[in-house]
């Protein structure tokens, strides 16, 4: 066995050292290929692969090879590979197969994986390694490269048991199993676990699991939350083996209840929070065997919620007092050591004033004998603080923001008879007063029965130290012993009630106050004292503010003495104040000084009329008393003429924060300005009048500003002496809605351009009305676009001279600007006006005003002008009417009467102009004297002139008319498409006052005009070339005078698209003569034709796109309507609009004998006619049907459509459409005697084809028939006579393919002469061949034979054509060329019934088919029409 293993030893080495050699000189050696070595520690072969090796020579080695080197286990070198790695990840190195690396060897133990590593200090294995294949000796004789520190190996949870007390050769391993989902179940039983970051949440990871003792969280994990996530396992006793990722230090913010219940004894030195973790609440709660925590250890500064953290931990008996004193975020400490073991309350707290909630931090504490704690500002809750703390002892300081101390002390310090200091009780408590401390005492619920003459067995003592004795010769009072003393006052409150203070007689040691004597002496803090009524105001001393230097009030209730004068010794500003209550007001008017108490049930008109008031100070628990009474300060000070300064009426903040409404406060003051530092409350709305009246106020300083509260505050500053308004008063003051009369009757001089108005401010109507000083508006100030009520803006401004052209630019939506000027000074009048829409009344705007001069556009919404411009004597200028007025009563009365001058060259001051549209306008046109407009025929001393406001007059020289200024033109200046001249003109015809004699540059450049309408006035002689210079577009000249010598149709305009046409009525047809283009008006009743039209010269047609009048016009028939135009060269030339073409319903005889040559492809009758009769009929010029027109499918009767029409050659396949019903078309190709080469589908739905192509001599082609066919005699009568080709394997020049199951068809091809059709034996002249379709084949498929056909003509082959199949297109059999084989094709089944020689019954029909076409036409319409003939069966 020996010699075999040395052999094979050697072998072995042999070989590795070939490979090694071939290797090298192969240059191949590579990760990736074998390495052959001598292992160090015995004669062991090695292949190393990657990070992983294969090791051989161990008998013992788990795997076996077939190559025969033996038994091999794996093992890890990454160490070997330059990456000294502290963390291997396993998971990346097995394949999906469990093999591992390209050692090819699927893992299934861990035997000696790491044997010697050195490196590494955690492996994660993949899930497939499970406690069953980890081997003792993995890790033999590896090491942690950390001194003492042990090598984490996480494994597989599948299958898994716990190893955490497997004992690995020669290496310190702590085995963890690997936690990767939500099964927590799972993992009961396992000591040592390691939390994955497959674990979405980690909050109540662990909660109440009984075996956890060591937890492993992964660096990768990126949890915020740990609540609960240790609550309750008991078997966690050492904080040092719940080992978190650095990573959570960061993250985690909630910590609540994450140790709870856990069997730790301590908190090591060694624990850290996570720095921004907010919430620890029961962190530690209920961790009975806790009995330490370290000298250092602190609740970090963002922590805000730290409440319960030591709950129930009965054990713990010290805890370190500045454990809190880093934690300024802190905000609740409630039941923070509640039943604990604590022993002694000396915590100290941050300054924060963050910290509100301490209740029940200590109840229960039955072990807490020492309390010496003061408590910060900012805490507020101690209620249930130390109930139940039965030992306690000693001092509690309580800051003035308690707000809750209900059962503070309940049942505290009953077992401890030993007294705190000197006190009589165990516990004492000094305080701030409060109204809770006050509630406290009075009901003794905090204080455990206070140690009081009503309860001298309570446990606690308040101490609250307000007064002093202090013993002095001239003192008011005596004590017992005979010893002279006053009451010193020595607490810190700066407000002092005495009459409460003497509610309690052991704050004032039982003494009964008469006198201040030297009460305040150098009392720095004090800044308000109330007097009862009981100490009279003789004895309120003068030295009882001595040695103080502050502002102080001094109210006093007996007001019946008013000593708002009284000087007091060596003190500050000492104001005395006369208290004001609802039963005291007639006493106190007379006083010069009034605090206005809560007492007073309504503020509003409080003080009205109080003669002698200078100063108020407003009772600042006034609202908290009476509610929203005293939001209400309307009228409050009004009339108080002696209130002069604004810095005299002190309304505290308390107070001021809930005032909503102050109408009228201060109105009639004698206030003379409004200080920058005085300020009205934020947040009130109304100060409609505040300072309405206040005559000496001259004054707003810079920075004062209206609060944004504010909606209406009308009549504000009205009937002031204000002479400026800051530019910012409105800056913040965006809610404004109403302002109106704000600063009417007041001294303003100029409003600068800097001052804006509240943005948001719709009503300002008479905002400067009345300001009898205002001369001048700078530039820069505008209405604002909120705006909607401007009227009387500044109306009865006698100086106003400058007014900026943009005030009104941006006022988008202004409504009304009546009476804006109205008894104005202002001159000029050239103001933009908003277009917005909104705008609708300016009546009066500038009635009796000093308007000399007016240019202005009236925007088109506006309705209302009455008296706009009245008693403006002196006025010159023009308006631009608007398009929507209503009323304009006495706009101009009286107005220009005095000027000197006329506007421009026109023979009045005042110009208006107006829309032809507006009634308003027009029914003052016809009242030209009312509204003193001139009109040469009745009012030649009128001041108006009234001008079409579309046009203008331009001075050009040559031009056809002379005016004041030279030669002019009048021209077009709207924007209208659609154009009637008409319209324009005044009721005496005329155009801005002139005869129009010319068109000359009219409607130059003019771009929007389509159609234009010329009135009968202007001649047609008139109409210039250059009307409509320097355009491009397509315009529809239409002229009514009918009369002219010449067409305008001869003009060479300068615009080449300009077509004329001559208007047509019912009334003067007979008389419109060598026009070219007609103009077909809604006056045309088209039931008349045109049998009067002169049909010789017109060459275009255009009809009125709104179609006929509503009076019983009908043009529903448009029957014979253009028949016999001999220049009407394209139906496309009768220009009918959608709107007139979808009421025709009779499109018969509509172009008959017509000159058309060609129907292009884009014509269509109009879509709901259902007749189109002889439409073309006899338009000999008619050569060519382009491929792509169609009959409309509504269409029922086509019959005789392109009956004579000798000249047409060409018509296009699908000629007939898809109708949607049955079609007649009888004679509808009669007498096409040119026609030929054809190829025509007649659809299904097609029924009457008599006579259809009769007499059409050159006809040849193909035709297909529909099975729909009810009468076809005569169809082909005389048709293909001339012809000189067949169709390409036929001996006609004619082919028919027909449905063979219609009966009509089948007896029609019993009668081959008849039909003319081609038959071999009896009627070899024939020039039709019948053709049979199979019964499946579709249109398309016969058009694809048909044209397969056509495309054999320059073939000589003959070819047949057989159909086997319905989907088979073109399925050919050629045929010989003998003569023997040239007859009909076997598919066509004609039978050969008849003899060439006719019966008498079918010469008798011949004779009938006979008739000329001319024969036809002319019959009698009214007795038998051709409609009649062509669409009744005999």
């Amino acid at each position: 066995m020996e010699w075999k293993n040395i052999n094979k030893q050697k072998l072995y080495f042999i070989l590795g050292a070939l490979v090694f050699f071939v290797a090298i000189a192969a240059g191949a050696f590579t990760l990736g290929k074998y390495v052959l070595s001598r292992n160090q520690s015995g004669p062991r072969v090695v292949v190393a692969v990657s990070d992983y090796e294969r090791v051989y020579g161990d008998t013992a080695a788990p795997y076996e090879e077939s190559d025969g080197f033996g038994n091999y286990y794996v093992h890890y070198i990454g160490e070997k590979s330059g990456e000294s790695r502290t963390y291997l990840d396993m998971t990346n190195d097995l394949d999906a197969k469990g093999v591992i690396g390209t050692t090819k060897t699927k893992l299934t133990t861990t035997y000696k994986l790491f044997e010697g590593n050195q490196t590494l200090e955690r492996v994660l294995m993949p899930s497939e390694i499970n406690s069953d294949v980890i081997q003792t000796n993995t890790f033999q004789n590896a090491k942690n490269a950390k001194p003492s520190s042990e090598i984490q190996l996480i494994y597989g949870d599948e299958g898994s048991t716990d190893i955490s007390d497997r004992v690995f050769t020669n290496a310190h391993v702590t085995p963890y199993v690997n936690m990767i989902d939500y099964g927590y179940d799972s993992y009961d039983g396992f000591k040592n676990i390691f939390v994955s970051s497959s674990m979405e949440t980690i909050d109540d990871l662990f909660m109440e699991n009984y075996s956890v003792e060591k937890v492993l969280f992964d660096e990768k994990g990126t949890w915020t939350n740990l609540q609960s996530a240790f609550y309750g396992c008991k078997t966690i006793t050492s904080l040092d083996n719940i080992i978190f990722s650095p990573n959570m230090y960061k993250t985690i913010t909630n910590m609540k209840n994450t140790f709870s219940g856990t069997g730790i004894k301590e908190i090591p030195s060694t624990f850290q929070f996570p720095e921004n973790v907010t919430t620890i609440q029961n962190i530690f709660g209920d961790c009975e065997d806790l009995e330490s925590i370290p000298a250092d250890f602190k609740v970090p500064a963002s922590v805000t919620d730290a409440s319960e953290i030591f709950y129930g931990c009965s054990s713990l008996a010290t805890a370190p007092n500045t454990m809190f004193d880093n934690a300024v975020s802190l905000t609740d400490l409630n039941e923070a050591f509640q039943y604990s073991g604590i022993e002694e309350a000396t915590f100290k707290f941050p300054v924060s004033k963050n910290l509100v909630n301490l209740s029940r931090m200590f109840e229960y504490c039955d072990s807490l004998k020492l309390i010496d704690m003061t408590l910060p500002e900012g805490i507020q809750n101690i209620s249930n603080m130390f109930r139940y703390c039965n030992q306690a002892r000693g001092k509690l300081e309580i800051p003035s923001s308690i707000t809750s101390m209900d059962t503070t002390f309940e049942f505290a310090g009953t077992d401890t008879d030993e007294a705190y200091e000197g006190y009589g009780t165990p516990l004492v408590m000094t305080y701030y007063y409060s109204d809770t401390v006050k509630r406290e005492i009075e009901y003794a619920n905090a204080f455990n029965n206070l140690h009081t003459e009503k309860y001298p067995d309570g446990r606690v003592t308040p101490v609250e130290l307000k007064f002093s004795k202090v013993y002095e010769e001239d003192a008011p009072y005596v004590n017992e012993e005979g010893e002279n003393y006053y009451l010193h006052y020595v607490a810190s409150y700066d407000t002092l009630d005495l009459e409460e203070e003497m509610k309690n007689q052991m704050v004032t040691y039982g003494t009964e106050i008469t006198n201040t004597y030297k009460m305040f002496d150098s009392a720095s803090q004090i800044k308000r004292v109330v007097v009862p009524e009981s100490i009279p105001t003789s004895k309120i001393e003068l030295n009882t503010f001595i040695n103080t230097s502050q502002n102080i009030q001094l109210i006093f209730k007996d007001v019946k003495n008013d000593i708002s004068d009284k000087q007091f010794e060596l003190a500050g500003d000492v104001v005395p104040y006369a208290y004001l209550s609802d039963d005291n007001r007639d006493d106190v008017r007379e006083c010069k000084h009034v605090f206005i108490s809560n007492e007073y049930s309504a503020p509003a008109y409080g003080c009205s009329d109080f003669s002698n008031l200078k100063k108020v100070y407003v009772d600042e628990t006034g609202y908290e008393k009476n509610g929203e009474e005293w939001a209400i300060f309307d009228g409050t000070f009004a009339y108080c003429q002696g209130i002069t300064s604004l810095d005299d009426i002190i309304i505290p903040a308390e107070i001021s924060e809930h005032i909503t409404s102050m109408d009228s406060t201060f109105a009639g003051t004698g206030i003379t300005s409004i200080p920058a530092s005085f300020s009205l409350p934020e947040n009130v709305t109304a100060i409609d009048n505040i300072f309405y009246d206040c005559n000496s106020l001259e004054t707003i300083e810079e920075g004062f500003q209206i609060p944004p509260a504010v909606v209406n505050a009308s009549y504000i500053f009205s009937y002031t002496g204000l002479k400026n308004i800051p530019a910012d008063l409105f800056e913040k003051s965006n809610n404004i809605l109403n302002l109106f009369g704000a600063f009417s009757g007041s001294s303003i001089e100029k409003i600068n351009g800097d001052f804006y108005l509240p943005e948001n401010v719709e009503d300002i109507s008479g905002l400067f009305s009345e300001c009898g000083e205002l001369t001048t508006i700078e530039d820069g100030f505008v209405i604002p676009a909120s705006v909607k009520d401007g009227s009387a803006l500044f109306e009865v401004t006698s100086t106003l001279t400058n007014v900026p052209t943009d005030i009104f630019e941006y006022a988008d939506n202004v409504e009304t600007l009546a009476y804006a000027f109205s008894s104005s000074s202002f001159s000029t009048a050239t103001f933009t006006l908003p277009k917005t829409g909104h705008l609708t009344d300016i009546g009066g705007m500038f009635m009796s005003s000093g308007i000399k001069t007016i240019d202005m556009r009236i925007p088109d919404s506006v309705d209302n002008m009455n008296s706009f411009l009245s008693d403006c004597s002196d006025a010159v200028g023009r308006i631009r009417m608007p398009a929507s007025l209503i009323s304009m009563h006495n706009a101009f009365s009286n107005t220009g009467e005095t000027a000197s001058e006329c506007y421009e060259d026109y023979a009045t001051p005042i110009v208006m102009e107006y829309d032809i549209d507006n009634n308003a306008v027009q029914d003052a046109l016809k009242d030209p004297e009312f509204f003193n407009i001139y009109n040469s025929m009745s009012n030649e001393n009128g001041k108006v002139t009234a001008c079409n406001s579309k046009f203008k007059k331009v001075y050009e020289t040559g031009a056809p008319y002379d005016g004041g200024k030279g030669a002019y033109y009048i021209h077009y200046i709207g924007d209208e498409t659609d154009l009637d001249l008409e319209k324009h003109l005044t009721p005496d015809k005329k155009l801005l006052g002139q005869d129009i004699t010319s068109t000359y540059k009219m409607f130059e450049g003019v771009q929007s005009i389509r159609q234009l309408l010329i009135p009968k006035e202007i001649s047609a002689d008139s109409i210039e070339a250059t009307i409509f210079d320097n355009t491009s577009q397509a315009v529809n000249l239409i002229f009514k005078d009918y009369e002219s010598s010449s067409d305008p149709a001869d003009i060479t305009f300068t615009n080449e698209n300009i077509t004329p046409y001559v208007y047509i009525t019912q009334n003067n047809m007979s008389r419109v003569n060598g026009y070219k283009n007609v103009y077909i008006s809604r006056e045309k009743r088209m039931t008349d034709e045109f049998f009067e039209l002169d049909k010789t010269t017109v060459e275009t047609l255009l009809f009125d796109e709104e179609g006929p009048d509503t009076d019983g016009n009908n043009w529903t028939s448009f029957e014979d309507a253009f028949s016999d135009l001999k220049n009407l060269k394209s139906p496309e030339d009768a220009i009918i609009p959608d709107k007139v073409r979808e009421q025709i319903v009779n499109a018969s005889y509509l172009f008959t004998r017509s000159g058309i040559e060609k129907i292009p492809a884009s014509y269509r009758f109009p879509e709901n006619a259902t007749t189109v009769l002889s439409s073309f009929s006899q338009c000999e010029k008619l050569t060519m049907i382009e491929e792509g027109f169609q009959l409309s499918e509504n269409i029922t009767d086509a019959g005789s459509l392109f009956l004579g029409c000798i000249s047409l050659e060409t018509i296009p396949t699908d000629l007939f459409g898809n109708p949607k019903g049955e079609l007649g078309a009888r004679y509808f190709f009669s007498g096409c005697s040119s026609l030929k080469n054809i190829n025509l589908i007649i659809p299904e739905g097609v029924t009457d084809i008599e006579s259809m192509f009769a007499e059409c001599s050159s006809l040849s082609g193909t035709v297909s028939l529909p099975s729909t066919i009810t009468e076809m005699r005569g169809i082909f009568r005389l048709a293909g006579s001339e012809a000189t080709t067949n169709q390409p394997g036929y001996y006609t020049p004619i082919v028919m393919y027909y449905d063979p199951s219609n009966s009509v068809i089948q007896e029609a091809l019993k009668n081959p002469v008849e039909y003319n059709f081609y038959d071999a034996i009896k009627n070899p002249d024939g020039k039709v061949t019948p053709v049979p379709k199979p019964a499946a084949t579709s249109t398309n498929l016969l058009n694809a034979k048909i044209n397969a056909s056509k495309q054999l003509v320059e073939s000589s082959v003959h070819v047949q054509v057989k159909v086997t199949d319905p989907e088979d297109t073109a399925q050919k059999q050629p045929v010989s060329n003998t003569k023997e084989d040239q007859t009909l094709p076997k598919e066509s089944d004609v039978e050969i019934k008849k003899d060439i020689e006719e019966d008498d019954e079918n010469k008798q029909r011949d004779t009938a088919a006979d008739n000329t076409i001319d024969q036809m036409v002319q019959m009698d319409k009214e007795n038998n029409t051709v409609s009649q003939q062509l669409t009744t069966k005999e």
